[in-house]
């Protein structure tokens, strides 16, 4: 019988512990954090003299050191948790990725053939209509009965198809083929981006996505070359 996942938690591991392991091993740094905190809490939002500036300056410098030290040690106190996580996620991995070759290839399988009936269909559907189209046509360029109302304006009277005519087209009409009741979605195969129209993605782009590429873009060209980018300075992470 498989192992319901969800409610069985095949490692059993004390968190509450493991963070009072890590609050006593640590303390000494923590407590520097603290007071490195507190500190910058002090700072007033302003400052008018360049030694005030320097000061900060020195200041930022501990600051970031602090927080390398922090993250630092939880790399490295972290590192046992991680190296397990890795087994972990290596050993299901060797499963998962046979099951994702097995699951695509079976994918381009069964889409192939929907997606070349989806089509055949489609095509057969264009030719009926406009069987039926060119049917209409002949029709109304018959003689169509006009009659006049009592208001004096002629009227024209809309002749039923014949018969005769709609039996033959219902005779000449292809029949669609049936198609498996299959979920296809589009996806990209590829792109070019010199061909690409970014216009029409103007409202698809993630905000990530946007401010990674106005960044890049600062990098080559410098501030306020954009419309519609407000920009600002800060400190520079490497003072």
């Amino acid at each position: 019988m498989a192992r319901n996942h969800k409610d069985n938690n095949l490692f059993s591991i004390d968190l509450e512990a493991i963070e009072r392991v890590l609050e006593d091993a640590n303390a000494p740094m923590l407590s520097q954090a603290e007071q490195i905190i507190s500190k910058a809490i002090e700072y007033p939002n302003e400052i008018n003299e360049n030694a005030e500036a320097e000061e900060l300056k020195s200041f930022l410098a501990q600051l970031r050191l602090q927080t390398k030290q922090v993250a630092q040690a939880r790399l490295s106190d972290g590192r046992p948790f991680s190296d397990a996580s890795k087994v972990v996620k290596a050993w299901f991995g060797k499963t998962e990725d046979r099951l994702k070759t097995a699951d695509k290839r079976i994918s381009n399988i069964l889409s192939q053939y929907a997606s070349a009936l989806h089509a055949q269909a489609a095509e057969i559907r264009r030719r009926n209509e406009d069987k039926q189209r060119l049917l209409r046509e002949e029709e109304q360029k018959k003689d169509i009965p006009i009659i006049q109302a009592t208001s004096g304006e002629n009227i024209i009277s809309a002749k039923p198809p014949n018969p005769v005519r709609v039996q033959e087209l219902n005779e000449r009409l292809e029949e669609e083929p049936e198609v498996p009741s299959v979920a296809l979605v589009w996806q990209v195969k590829d792109y070019d981006i010199n061909r690409l129209d970014l216009e029409k993605l103007r409202n698809h782009f993630s905000e990530s996505a946007i401010k990674n590429a106005i960044k890049s873009h600062i990098k080559q060209h410098g501030a306020h070359q954009i419309l519609g980018v407000e920009y600002e300075q800060t400190v520079a992470s490497r003072l």
